[in-house]
């Protein structure tokens, strides 16, 4: 059988107990009495004598909550708390009724000072008083505390909940510890070593296949997005360096040239000055994809329409219907 040891003592109408877990005091009688215990947890009793009829309610205090522990690599660890706790409006319901009995009895309290004889009297009634504000101060201060921390754990079970999300995405995500950084090196100073733009534009082309094969990873999709929007709005000034540099090669090359090469060479010098470069340009193509994967079916067909016009001005009839077919199915997806 374990020790145990209680004492009480009355002042009037406020009680104090010690025992072994420490120090509770209550204060009121019958009909209404508010209580804290030595774990800080108020307790308040109304009821109506002689009916058996009462209500009681508990709030604050140290007390055990069914946690659960949801653990996540590299990040802290998050705490969810199922425990049930009073609701709002009963903590409004006590507040109310603490508020207009705690008036009763001060009201009590005072005509019970002033009509003493005796200094004794006068300090026990004091002293009841005394009790009674730092009984009610510490009530409002539990509330106070209780409802911060409802308010702290609904804070903690969203973070938790966003972060059992992030999880799952990531988890159903392609791992890239075998990403090739000596690659994106390799390929990023040849990108920094370009001589003009028409250098730069290949370049940039390198780079949308490299980080595209890492695409599953938002990181690396946003790259490769990054540097088709580069590559195309670089597209006219590289047209133009190419245009330079094919007159050039083809002027220098057509002396040394028979009759039907030079015949040759003149076409082509004809074809490169009204048409400029005639290569495809794989930026259109894989932003395309990129928003209709998106479903942004709009934005598809804008890439679409970059595409049909550069490939119509630069005479290249197949990459024009290729997008103008893609372009047709995208409007209808679209409007469905």
């Amino acid at each position: 059988m374990g020790f145990k040891f209680r004492k009480s003592k009355k002042f009037g109408p406020a009680r104090f107990t010690l025992s072994k877990r420490g120090l509770s005091s209550s204060i009121g009688g019958k009909g209404f009495r508010i209580g804290v215990n030595s774990r800080g947890k108020v307790r308040t009793t109304v009821s109506i004598p002689g009916t058996g009829i009462s209500f009681s309610s508990t709030l604050g205090g140290k007390k055990r909550r069914g946690r659960r522990r949801v653990s996540h690599s590299n990040s802290r660890p998050v705490y969810r708390d199922y425990s049930n706790q009073t609701t709002v409006s009963n903590e409004l319901v006590v507040i109310i009724l603490i508020g207009f009995v705690v008036l009763m009895i001060m009201i009590f309290f005072i005509a019970q000072i002033a009509s003493a004889v005796t200094i004794g009297n006068k300090i026990k009634w004091i002293i009841a008083l005394a009790v009674l504000l730092a009984v009610t101060g510490v009530i409002i201060y539990k509330c106070i505390v209780h409802k911060n921390d409802n308010a702290d754990e609904n804070i903690i079970n969203e973070d938790s909940a966003d972060f059992q999300k992030s999880s799952v995405k990531c988890s159903t995500q392609k791992s890239y510890q075998d990403f090739d950084t000596s690659k994106e090196c390799e390929l990023l100073n040849e990108m920094h070593k370009a001589n003009n733009e028409l250098d730069l534009h290949f370049s940039y082309i390198a780079l949308q296949n490299f980080y595209y094969k890492y695409r599953a990873d938002e990181k690396y999709l946003n790259l490769c997005i990054d540097y088709c929007l580069k590559d195309i709005a670089l597209l006219p000034q590289a047209n133009e360096i190419y245009i330079e540099q094919q007159i050039k090669t083809i002027n220098n090359l057509m002396p040394y040239n028979s009759a039907q090469e030079k015949e040759y060479d003149r076409k082509e010098l004809l074809r490169v000055q009204q048409y400029g470069f005639n290569g495809e340009i794989p930026a259109f193509k894989r932003m395309a994809i990129i928003e209709e994967k998106k479903k942004n079916y709009g934005q598809a067909v804008y890439y679409c329409n970059l595409a049909i016009d550069y490939y119509s001005k630069h005479n290249m009839p197949q990459l024009q219907a290729e997008f103008t077919e893609r372009k047709n199915k995208l409007l209808a997806k679209k409007t469905k």
